[in-house]
């Protein structure tokens, strides 16, 4: 008789639960570290995503290398790749730039006609000259039906004398 009354209460507590944060998914906080296997200084030493709530996830890209928004303008890029339905090819990207004064970030819906649209700019910033971090609406972006994950890539590009054609990490 106890164990059908904890079964009960447990049940009662997860539809609860399920109730108060409208069905989502918890999240797990994910940290990604990379060999230093890249030429150039967006060589990437680490992704973090943290998910300050149900509705946001918090990126942070770290490089081997300290880098600059003047060195990277207009020749390097970070690309966040993120997939919200299901196989391929990814539904958005985000893209983090130098502006020649500061960094920026942008996410757009990737068309497969290369008519990327631009769905918002986002909040970021630079925590050291080695790390640059984004917030992510989750509610931004269209998802798959009964979708509550998502898959993630991230690739920077790089040229510059060391990088003459072009250096990429994945």
């Amino acid at each position: 008789m106890r164990s059908i009354t904890r079964a009960i209460t447990v049940t009662l507590l997860a539809v609860a639960m399920l109730a108060i944060t409208g069905g989502a998914a918890v999240a797990r906080h994910t940290s990604i570290h990379d060999r230093n296997d890249a030429n150039g200084v967006l060589d990437m030493k680490s992704v973090t995503v943290r998910h300050s709530s149900p509705k946001a996830a918090i990126w942070s890209i770290g490089t081997y290398k300290g880098w600059s928004v003047g060195r990277i303008w207009d020749r390097g890029f970070l690309f966040v790749n993120i997939d919200t339905m299901f196989g391929p090819p990814t539904e958005y990207y985000v893209l983090i730039r130098s502006t020649g004064r500061a960094v920026q970030a942008r996410l757009f819906r990737d068309s497969a006609s290369g008519n990327d649209r631009l769905i918002r700019s986002l909040s970021v910033w630079r925590w050291n000259q080695r790390r640059v971090a984004f917030t992510l609406p989750l509610r931004a972006m269209n998802w798959g039906p009964n979708r509550n994950f998502y898959r993630w890539s991230v690739i920077t590009t790089m040229t510059s004398k060391v990088c003459p054609n072009v250096c990429l990490d994945a």
